[in-house]
């Protein structure tokens, strides 16, 4: 029987990946191929699909005012009380990394949306609710910051295969 003790030591994340530094102990190995296979055979099979934001609608909505609706905003449409542009947050949506295990091959399209409340100032991706269960890597992604309380944002975002 041939045990191996896989150990992550450090995770980080670069400008051109993820890259992960670990330990290997190995009881009674001798053959190096050996253990060379087992390690291809596992990362293949780990392999997650990837998933890229394809689609991206905003809409804010003023609680000061009266008014319940929530406007619908365009992409490039400035707006004072949110630091970053909806340009600027829209990479920042881009860059996030989904996973989801439970794939099955009759969804190709994900929705997502995020709705801010009166205490969240910085929006950050734990923020994200989806409608089918995803694994997000980087909970602590940075999205956006409103520069006021009595704004609120509301964001769906479209998630294809």
């Amino acid at each position: 029987m041939k045990l191996i003790k896989v150990t992550m030591l450090k995770f980080c994340k670069a400008k051109r990946g993820f890259y992960s530094l670990f330990t290997l102990d190995c009881q009674k190995l001798n053959n190096l191929t050996n253990l060379g296979n087992l390690i291809r055979r596992n990362l293949i099979a780990n392999i997650s699909l990837s998933f890229k934001v394809n689609n991206v609608l905003f809409f804010a909505r003023d609680n000061s005012v009266d008014s319940s609706r929530f406007m619908i905003l365009s992409e490039y449409f400035p707006i004072e009380h949110i630091r970053e542009s909806f340009v600027e947050i829209r990479k920042n949506l881009e860059n996030i990394i989904f996973y989801n295990s439970n794939f099955n091959d009759d969804y190709k399209v994900f929705l997502a949306y995020l709705i801010t409340s009166e205490r969240d100032r910085i929006v950050k991706v734990i923020n994200i609710s989806f409608y089918k269960p995803f694994f997000l890597c980087n909970l602590n992604h940075y999205i956006f910051e409103l520069l006021v309380s009595n704004l609120q944002i509301k964001i769906f975002i479209k998630i294809i295969i």
